[in-house]
């Protein structure tokens, strides 16, 4: 019987030669068998491993969390800016020096949109229902800042949102590295991923040469 593991748990699945895989809720399991509720279909790509199951209580997550948000609260000028924009004190700023023909199939919202993103100074929020296009227009903004020679970052929650951007992005002939584990990446983005880009990396230099082709 597994009795380290309880219905409901957090399970985090590595095989053998890739840590974390993905992750799922235990739902079911016995002397001889256990179940797993994953978004993720392993039964192609990992028919032939061995799998390694652990329980995640989730303590370093939260610990992580608080420390990020205790560091906001340092007495410092990077943090106290910080502070000011999450409480609303600091409003977005714009310029009017930017100017970019925009040919793309756009909106007026959403090219007014694109607009104010190049002429920000310190940050702007996108807010919209689903289906309205906010991911469009993200990879308006990010095509606009590409072709006056910016390099862009992008972040989220989840790497499928990431990588649906990324997709927008390579049909668009963007240039770009997607950091991160592969196990996590959709199939079309592999080859764009960090571990594909640098394999034929030998020296610091060959790196270094790599990742300033992605940075302005």
């Amino acid at each position: 019987m597994f009795t380290c593991f309880e219905v409901g748990n957090y399970i985090i699945i590595s095989t053998t030669e890739k840590v974390a895989i993905t992750t799922g809720i235990l739902t079911k399991y016995d002397s001889e068998t256990i179940e797993i509720c994953t978004d993720r279909n392993l039964k192609y790509r990992f028919s032939n491993s061995s799998f390694i199951i652990d329980s995640f209580s989730g303590r370093n997550l939260l610990s992580l969390c608080y420390g990020n948000l205790a560091m906001l609260f340092e007495n410092t000028p990077s943090t106290n800016y910080l502070r000011k924009i999450i409480t609303g004190q600091i409003p977005p700023e714009f310029a009017s020096d930017v100017a970019i023909d925009l040919k793309i199939n756009l909106s007026d919202v959403q090219r007014n949109i694109v607009y104010q993103a190049l002429n920000c100074k310190n940050y702007m929020l996108i807010k919209g229902y689903a289906g309205c296009g906010k991911t469009e227009t993200i990879v308006a903004i990010i095509t606009s800042f590409y072709k006056i020679g910016k390099s862009v970052i992008i972040t989220s929650n989840t790497h499928s949102a990431i990588d649906n951007i990324l997709l927008r992005l390579k049909k668009n002939g963007i240039q770009f590295i997607r950091m991160g584990k592969t196990a996590k990446m959709m199939s079309e983005i592999l080859e764009y991923s960090e571990a594909a880009l640098c394999k034929n990396c030998q020296t610091p230099e060959d790196f270094e040469s790599l990742y300033n082709k992605y940075v302005s």
